[in-house]
Order: structure tokens, then C-alpha cells, then sequence
């Protein structure tokens, strides 16, 4: 009896999260009503607020699932079995950024909306979350290795996280995104390739 209700409880927090993304990436989140998430999970308010007691909580819920889903797709690197470790993460953040042109949600929502919503200070604890659990193993293996010069890695995994995310929602805020992920990439490369011994 606990076990199907639970896992009718994680059905609906996973419903309203999947409606929150597709109505917080269009119309936005100013233009979101819970009653309009309710409607498109097909709950009831109360369900909404059962597991999120305002909107601004279902958002930061939100964002922290899209930055999972891409930490799982392009920032989570892993430490490869052979070649350069550094240009693994290199390539793991250009891939980023060319998913702040192609997936709209993620580009409304993290890259646009979240600091606006949530704070700067937020964002940057939900990022860090996700650069440590991603990165911090990386960075090791390239330090232990010579690959990149000796530095703490769990504040060099912050501070990428921090960067990239102020590359991605330079890109966002772009009037031509395609042509400022170019430019991003090439000055976002150049500072991480920098990492490595003269």
C-alpha cells in the first residue's frame, strides 16, 4: 500500500514537473499560473501545491532537472580510459553551449529566466551542485596527471560552472545565438585550454 502510494506521488511530482518545463520555456514564467500547470499534468491545484509550495519552488525544481539532464548529456564528462582528460571536458563544454541554441526549454529557463527568477546566488549554488558532482573527478584525473597545473578542484569545478553559465546566458540573450556561440566557444576554449602547463 506505501510503495503504490508513493510511487503515485512520484507519477504526479513528475507530471507537474514536466508541465511546469513546458509552460515555463513558452509562455515564460511570468505568463505561468499554477492553475494552468495543474491543468496541463492533469492534477488538481492542491496536488501542485503539495509538492511544491509556490512557483518559484517548482522553478527552481525545474531548473535543477534541466541542469541534471544536461550534466548527464554533455557535462558529465566521466575520466576517459585513454586520451587527454582536459580535452574531454573541452569538448564536454562546447557541447553545452551548442545545447543552449538547440534545446528552448533550457534556453528559457536556465539561461534567461532562472537568474531573474531564483537570483544570481541561486543559480550559481544549483550549478555548483551539478559542476562538483560532474567535474570535481575530472579535474582530479587532469591534475594527478599533469594535464592541467595543480589547482583545487572543487573551486575550479565552481568556478567553470560559473563561467560557462555566464557564457550560456550571454548566447541566450544573444539577438543571433548561433553566431555568439561561436565567439563564446572560441574565448570559453581559449580560457580552459589556458589551464594547461606552459
Amino acid at each position: 500500500m506505501i510503495g503504490r502510494r508513493a510511487a503515485h506521488a512520484a507519477d504526479t511530482r513528475a507530471a507537474v514537473l514536466d508541465a511546469a518545463e513546458e509552460l515555463f520555456s513558452d509562455p515564460g514564467y511570468a505568463e505561468t499560473a499554477i492553475d494552468a500547470i495543474a491543468s496541463r499534468a492533469g492534477v488538481t491545484k492542491g496536488a501542485v501545491y503539495h509538492h511544491f509550495p509556490d512557483k518559484s519552488q517548482l522553478f527552481g525544481a525545474v531548473v535543477e532537472r534541466l541542469l541534471r539532464r544536461v550534466g548527464a548529456r554533455a557535462g558529465d564528462v566521466g575520466v576517459p580510459a585513454s586520451g587527454d582528460v582536459w580535452d574531454a571536458v573541452c569538448s564536454a563544454y562546447q557541447s553545452r553551449l551548442d545545447l543552449v541554441v538547440a534545446d528552448r526549454a533550457y534556453q528559457r529557463v536556465v539561461d534567461r529566466d532562472a537568474a531573474a527568477v531564483l537570483g544570481v546566488r541561486e543559480l550559481e549554488r544549483l550549478t555548483a551542485k551539478i559542476a562538483d558532482t560532474a567535474l570535481v573527478p575530472v579535474i582530479e584525473a587532469a591534475v594527478r596527471s599533469g594535464v592541467i597545473g595543480p589547482v583545487p578542484p572543487d573551486r575550479l569545478a565552481r568556478m567553470m560552472g560559473a563561467l560557462l553559465s555566464a557564457a550560456c546566458r550571454e548566447i541566450a540573450a544573444s539577438p543571433t545565438p548561433s553566431a555568439a556561440r561561436i565567439a563564446v566557444g572560441e574565448t570559453l576554449d581559449a580560457l580552459l585550454q589556458g589551464l594547461r602547463p606552459k
